[in-house]
């Protein structure tokens, strides 16, 4: 029963429409998303920066639930999703959930920005989340950052979309050049190792982005070939910059440019098999990375880039100071943006430059919201949960800034001091870097 202040509740009749299937069909967020519903989530926060996708994913949940996929948002109301007609009455996010819990017959709803946390949250709309469910329909809530309410933690499971790996592209690459093919008249010419290096150069972006990527390829000769590889990879690198805290450093140096370091190479050379399948398969976990520590600019960072082109994984550098935002909870959430984008390109090494910027133990809860502490336990979480062959690879100029728990035996794999060369090495290194760049200063 609802209170005489609250608006009326007109009931939803959605007929019983078979929704056609959708590619790329992903099926193991649907039946992840299928476990929790049959466990008796009724509200399901789903988490992603792909509405598109995660709409997806809902009307294949409502497939494999026997019900009717229906969709809402503050600008088009409740209806059937992807369907033209809508309940105008709906608009208002308390008037679409009095009107779902209305509705007798059993749905799955994706609403999409429903206002549950910030400024235009209000109790009487935390509130009839509960009650909109009813005891027998399904709430797929999206947003880009969910904030679960107290009030709903117990009762509610949250769920975080990753990023599309290689397979998934592989299938959505296939639908978007046959759709420019009859569209657009585009041809396709990359046979398959072709094919491999680009989807290679496409992972890490979103579905979303990768649609437009794609096509931008073919737009001066409408032609997808081997010369559209390297332009793929510019502009995912750019994307990735733009949207993320990351940056993908082309990781050309090699260890044999790299002047003393003899303990680093042999471990390097040692650890590299840890990274392979093999490794996973004998029961192995995802190595736990390394920490380079030392006097400013002796080669903490071209060692990174060293390591990466050793192991032939692509490098992506996190750097420390850009983590930060003025926005509450926009911190953890470029930090939790950066380790979805390392995942999704797994095999990979993520580099954190600079660790003490971002995870210094001098930070205080009192000056900053306890947001360097949140952050910190965001990292070793990670650290310690990640199951994705993501190699973690810090800097930092200033070990005694960092926390012990960051620096204590075990975190990382090995802690490496940088100090400056001795004569020898720094002769040596003088003649490598004229090597390299073809001078002799005899």
């Amino acid at each position: 029963m609802f209170r005489k202040d609250r608006p009326s509740a007109k009931t939803i009749a959605p007929p019983p429409v078979d929704i056609t299937s959708l590619a790329p069909v992903e099926v193991t967020p649907a039946e992840e998303l299928h476990a929790l519903a049959r466990c008796n989530y009724r509200v399901i926060f789903l988490e992603s920066h792909e509405v598109d996708r995660a709409a997806r994913i809902a009307v294949l949940l409502a497939r494999k639930l026997g019900q009717p996929a229906m969709s809402w948002s503050c600008t088009r109301g409740v209806g059937l999703h992807g369907s033209t007609e809508r309940d105008r009455n709906t608009f208002a996010a308390v008037n679409a959930l009095a009107a779902i819990a209305a509705t007798k017959q059993p749905m799955v709803c994706f609403m999409r920005n429903l206002p549950v946390s910030g400024p235009d949250a209000t109790p009487e709309i935390v509130e009839l989340i509960a009650e909109a469910t009813n005891g027998i329909h399904t709430l797929v809530l999206f947003d880009t950052e969910v904030k679960v309410p107290d009030d709903l933690e117990a009762s509610t499971a949250l769920y975080r979309l990753r990023r599309p790996d290689a397979t998934l592209i592989d299938e959505y690459v296939t639908m978007l050049v046959h759709h420019l093919a009859t569209t657009s008249n585009v041809r396709y010419a990359l046979d398959a190792d072709g094919r491999a290096l680009l989807i290679q150069s496409l992972r890490g972006l979103t579905l979303e982005e990768i649609n437009y990527v794609v096509p931008q390829l073919a737009v001066s000769d409408n032609l997808i070939d081997a010369a559209d590889i390297a332009a793929a990879e510019l502009r995912r690198n750019e994307r990735l910059a733009q949207n993320s805290a990351v940056e993908l450093v082309k990781s050309s140096p090699n260890l044999d440019w790299l002047a003393g370091f003899v303990d680093f190479k042999h471990w390097v050379s040692l650890r590299r098999p840890v990274l392979d399948q093999r490794a996973a398969d004998y029961g192995l976990g995802p190595a736990k990375g390394v920490l380079l520590t030392g006097v400013p600019g002796c080669g903490k960072s071209f060692a990174i880039k060293a390591l990466a082109a050793s192991w032939q994984m692509p490098l992506l550098r996190l750097d420390a100071s850009s983590l930060f935002s003025k926005y509450i909870g926009d911190s953890e959430q470029n930090l939790r943006r950066a380790f979805d984008v390392a995942e999704s390109l797994a095999p990979s090494v993520l580099w954190i430059d600079e660790l003490e910027k971002a995870f210094s133990s001098t930070g205080s809860s009192e000056s900053d919201g306890g947001l360097s502490y949140r952050m910190l336990g965001m990292l070793l979480t990670w650290m310690q949960e990640r199951a994705a062959p993501v190699f973690l690879a810090a800097t930092a100029n200033e070990i005694e800034q960092l926390p012990a728990e960051l620096t204590r035996k075990g975190r990382f794999a090995e802690n490496f001091f940088v100090d400056l060369p001795p004569h020898v090495e720094g002769a040596h290194q003088f003649a490598l870097q004229n090597a390299r760049r073809k001078r002799d200063w005899q």
